[in-house]
C-alpha cells in the first residue's frame, strides 16, 4: 500500500531541504557580503524563488544566480514530487497510458524548444523530464515483476548470466552517447544534445540498473561494496557542493599557474590535472563530513 499524499511530501521534506537549507542560506549571506547583488530586490526575489523551489523558471535564478548553480535539479525534482502522488496513481491505474503522456509532453516540450535561438532556460524545465520520470516508474515496475515471477527462491546461473551480459551491453551504448555529447564544443551544441539524448539514455541506464540487481555475484560486489555504499551515502552533499567548490577552488588560486588562463592554456596542463584531483579531494571530504555530522544526525531527529 502506498504511502498517503502528506507523508510522502514530509518524508521528501526531510531528506531535501535540510541539506538544501544549509547550503542556500550560507551562499546567500556570502553573496550579499561580496556585494554579488546588483540591487537588494534582486537578492530577496533570487532567495525567494530558491526557498520556493520556483528558480528554474526565472532568468535571474536560473541563469544569474550567484548562489548555487547546480541546485537547479533540486528545483526540478520538487516540482516533480508535488505531482507524483497523482502521476503516481495514475501509473498504477493505467500505466502504458500513464508512461505514454509523460512521454509525449516531454518529446513535445523538447520538440519546440530545441529550434529557439537561446533555448538556455527551457532545457531543464519539469515539463523536459517527464518521460525520464516516466522510465523511472516503467523499470520499478518491471524490477518489481521480475522479482515476483524470479520469487524467493535462487537464481539460476543462466539468468544471472544474461542480465550481465544485458547489464554490459547497456553500458556498450551509453559509452558512445557520453563521447558523442563530450564532443561537442559550444553551448548550443552542448545544450541540444542533452535534448536528443535524454529519453535514450535514461532508457539505457534505467535497463543496465534493473539487470545489475539480478547479475552475476562478481558484478553486484563490484556496485555494492562499502566504498559505492559510501559514496550512495554521501552522493546527495557531493552533488550539492561540487559545483560551488570547484569554482571557488579556481577563484582562490589555490593552485600556482603560469598561463591567466590555466583552465584553457595549453600552458597548464599539470595545473589542470591538479585542480581536478583537489576538486574531487575537496568535494569528497566536504560531502562525507555534512553527510555524517549534519544530514544523518538531524534526518534522524526529524523522522522521530
Amino acid at each position: 500500500k502506498p504511502p498517503s499524499a502528506l507523508t510522502f511530501y514530509k518524508r521528501r521534506l526531510i531528506r531535501i531541504l535540510p541539506s538544501y537549507l544549509l547550503c542556500i542560506i550560507p551562499l546567500f549571506i556570502l553573496a550579499l557580503k561580496e556585494h554579488r547583488y546588483p540591487t537588494g530586490g534582486d537578492a530577496v526575489k533570487d532567495l525567494a524563488a530558491h526557498l520556493t523551489f520556483t528558480h528554474t523558471l526565472f532568468p535571474f535564478s536560473y541563469q544569474q544566480t550567484p548562489l548555487n548553480g547546480a541546485l537547479w535539479t533540486l528545483g526540478v525534482e520538487m516540482q516533480f514530487y508535488l505531482l507524483f502522488p497523482l502521476l503516481g496513481w495514475c501509473f498504477k491505474k493505467k500505466p502504458t497510458l500513464t508512461w505514454l503522456g509523460m512521454s509525449a509532453i516531454a518529446f513535445y516540450w523538447r520538440w519546440r524548444v530545441a529550434p529557439l535561438q537561446d533555448n538556455s532556460l527551457y532545457i531543464n524545465q519539469l515539463p523536459a523530464f517527464l518521460d525520464v520520470y516516466a522510465n523511472g516508474f516503467a523499470a520499478a515496475s518491471i524490477y518489481a515483476g521480475i522479482r515476483e515471477k524470479l520469487g524467493k527462491q535462487p537464481m539460476e546461473t543462466k539468468i544471472k548470466l544474461f542480465f550481465t551480459v544485458l547489464f554490459v551491453l547497456c553500458i556498450c551504448l551509453i559509452i558512445p552517447m557520453l563521447k558523442e555529447q563530450a564532443q561537442r564544443s559550444t553551448y548550443e551544441a552542448i545544450r541540444l544534445g542533452q535534448l536528443e539524448n535524454r529519453f535514450g539514455f535514461s532508457v539505457m541506464l534505467a535497463c543496465a540498473i534493473i539487470a545489475a540487481a539480478f547479475s552475476l555475484p562478481a558484478l553486484r560486489f563490484l556496485l555494492g561494496n562499502k566504498v559505492m555504499a559510501f559514496f550512495s551515502a554521501i552522493s546527495l552533499q557531493l552533488y550539492i557542493w561540487h559545483q560551488w567548490l570547484a569554482v571557488r577552488i579556481k577563484e582562490w588560486d589555490f593552485i600556482p599557474h603560469v598561463d591567466p588562463s590555466p583552465w584553457a592554456g595549453a600552458l597548464d596542463q599539470p595545473w589542470r590535472e591538479k585542480y581536478t584531483v583537489l576538486c574531487f579531494v575537496i568535494a569528497i571530504a566536504a560531502a562525507a563530513m555534512i553527510t555524517y555530522c549534519y544530514e544523518k544526525p538531524i534526518t534522524r531527529k526529524l523522522r522521530r
